[in-house]
């Protein structure tokens, strides 16, 4: 809650043309009165400010220039947001202090305060605030029926109680909450890293993590793809060109030396948009690079097809797990099948033809 009143006293005195002085004279107080009231040294009392009101005619509120914060739950919880996204943390915690004394209960006010000490603590490495946001996560879970925010949800908030219990050194009770909410590996990287961070214990860290970086690799795959379609329905080949290049060389990097990989049907496939962009953008030799390389890729992975991940991914060393995919039987096929989409489809077959051909 916040007043104005010297502010408008003043400007209230000023829009009717009289001086101190002559206020001074109207209210039956000194011109020093009047002085100290504008610069807010002190302040009128109740009588007074009624007599200043009538003589204004404003109300006392408006004389007052009160402005009521608004001060529900929800807008509340957007302020304690709103401070940790400026990084303001002490007047974060502050906000998130004295919004649960009103609504200890209210799962978003709840819900913004934890993660206010969280931010907080985690970037000061301070157990104290990690403490509280431990407890009021904790708290969250139990009012969780209140949650309208889809991207919230029971195995969310576990895994930040997890990375809170991690910076506590409880590093077997983070373990223990990823373990628990580890749904299709969700909690793969984490649980690989604490083990082999944390833990020292490489032999069991290894696999976890060789299970993470192939689903790693499969979401980016999954991700790029998206973001090729979306960049070629907005006419903006360079960039669709740009990260499917960029998805290419990640993919490159997993190959082990002299080895097929896993990957290749799929990067083939991804090589072929490459020279449709490429032609769009009337740069034939790099469409015909791009093919090439598809090519040569398309006929070491249909010499000797490997669908595993042991020995075809580099790095990998886990269980011998198996990959698929819905791009045909071959990878010649993927790759002509990735062409006959492109909007330039018959330009592209007919260099793919003879791309191949020089190949021979």
């Amino acid at each position: 809650m916040e007043h104005h009143l010297p502010n408008n006293i003043r400007a209230m005195r000023k829009a009717r043309g009289f001086t101190q002085e002559q206020l001074a004279e109207a209210m039956g107080v000194t011109v020093g009165a009047v002085s100290k009231w504008e610069l807010g040294q002190s302040a009128p009392d109740l009588s007074m400010l009624m007599e200043l009101a009538d003589f204004f005619d404003a109300s006392v509120d408006a004389l007052l220039g009160y402005t009521l914060r608004e001060n529900s739950a929800e807008l509340a919880a957007e302020r304690i947001r709103a401070l940790r996204n400026e990084r303001r943390f002490d007047e974060g915690t502050a906000e998130a202090d004295k919004a649960l004394q009103k609504y200890p209960n209210h799962f978003n006010v709840v819900m913004q305060s934890a993660r206010a000490y969280a931010f907080s603590a985690l970037e000061r490495d301070d157990p104290v605030p990690q403490r509280r946001a431990l407890a009021l996560y904790q708290h969250a879970l139990t009012l969780l029926g209140q949650n309208t925010d889809p991207e919230i949800s029971e195995v969310s908030i576990s895994n930040d109680i997890a990375v809170l219990h991690l910076a506590l050194g409880e590093t077997e009770k983070a373990l223990e909450v990823w373990r628990k909410y580890n749904y299709d590996g969700l909690n793969d990287a984490a649980i690989g890293m604490t083990l082999a961070a944390h833990c020292k214990k490489p032999d069991e860290a290894l696999p976890v993590l060789s299970t993470a970086l192939v689903n790693s690799i499969i979401g980016i795959i999954r991700v790029v793809n998206g973001y090729i379609n979306a960049y070629a329905q907005k006419n903006e080949l360079q960039q669709a060109l740009q990260i499917a290049l960029w998805c290419c060389a990640l993919v490159d990097g997993l190959r082990p030396e002299r080895a097929v990989c896993a990957f290749d049907k799929l990067e083939a496939a991804f090589l072929g948009f490459c020279a449709s962009a490429a032609l769009d953008l009337h740069d034939e030799e790099a469409a015909r690079k791009h093919l090439r390389r598809a090519a040569t890729l398309a006929d070491a992975f249909d010499r000797a097809p490997t669908y595993y991940a042991v020995g075809s991914i580099r790095f990998y060393c886990g269980k011998d797990a198996q990959l698929s995919d819905d791009l045909g039987q071959t990878a010649d096929g993927a790759v002509e099948n990735a062409l006959r989409e492109c909007s330039n489809a018959d330009a592209l077959l007919r260099l793919w033809q003879k791309v191949k051909e020089e190949l021979q």
